[in-house]
């Protein structure tokens, strides 16, 4: 599979949601190490977490990206700058954004990339990225709350009106009504829009949003094989054994 028409479709057609191993490491060679790692566990996509090497490995961004993709072999790249507005490292400006997510395009070696549609990611860099034939994931990361019901719907809209391929929305919830806010949001969008979508209530008290994307609409969820990228992330072993249990869940409510 390549292209960022092949990846939105499988995506949009996807049951079980794909399982997406984030690497965290702050230096080439870890990384490299991390990535093996996660290969030997089979995800279906690796996301590189460049905002921990930044702004230290800028220099060395494009070449790390092509001994990455090596390593990671027909399993698809995720390349993400994650800011600190919205729970990342990266404290730059936004034409140095732009500009470093655009260097690592520029090998070729990105499946898809993360773009923060509502601080630094403009439907420019969107479009530039489309035009490399790389899916873009439009996203939204709170860790400060779980937003209303009216919110949520409100930041799927500005998602989809970015010209992405791809929605996410990370939110933190404090109870479990915060929980099943996220997900009746996201059950509904799924309903509206064709775009594929990823959403998530972090921490603890989201684990089951990460496990049951199945049931509401969510087509991607994250698991580690080493440092989580973000809090309440799972196992990837756990987190396969969950979803299985959710398909199978699902599908005896339908027989």
């Amino acid at each position: 599979m390549s292209g960022r028409i092949s990846y939105t479709e499988w995506l949009r057609k996807i049951t079980i949601p794909a399982i997406c191993v984030p690497l965290t490491a702050v230096e080439p060679a870890a990384l490299l190490a991390e990535a093996e790692q996660a290969v030997r566990a089979c995800p279906d996509l690796v996301e590189w977490r460049a905002d921990h090497m930044l702004p230290q490995c800028a220099d060395s961004l494009a070449d790390t990206a092509v001994k990455l993709k090596k390593v990671l072999g027909e399993i698809p790249l995720l390349f993400t700058i994650r800011t600190m507005q919205e729970g990342g490292r990266y404290n730059g400006t936004a034409a140095a954004y732009t500009d470093l997510i655009l260097r690592a395009a520029c090998t070729g070696c990105l499946d898809f990339a993360d773009v923060e549609a509502l601080g630094f990611g403009t439907a420019g860099l969107v479009r530039e990225l489309q035009a490399q034939d790389i899916c873009v994931i439009a996203s939204s990361h709170d860790f400060s709350c779980t937003p209303s019901a009216d919110r949520m719907e409100e930041i799927f809209r500005i998602l989809r009106e970015s010209g992405a391929d791809v929605l996410k929305l990370a939110v933190m919830p404090a109870t479990s009504a915060d929980v099943d806010r996220l997900m009746e949001v996201t059950e509904k969008a799924h309903g509206l829009y064709t775009n594929p979508l990823i959403s998530m209530s972090m921490g603890v008290v989201g684990r089951i949003s990460r496990t049951e994307g199945e049931r509401f609409g969510s087509c991607v969820t994250f698991g580690t094989v080493g440092t989580p990228s973000a809090p309440g992330q799972l196992s990837i072993r756990e987190l396969r054994c969950e979803l299985e249990k959710c398909h199978q869940k699902l599908q005896e409510a339908d027989a």
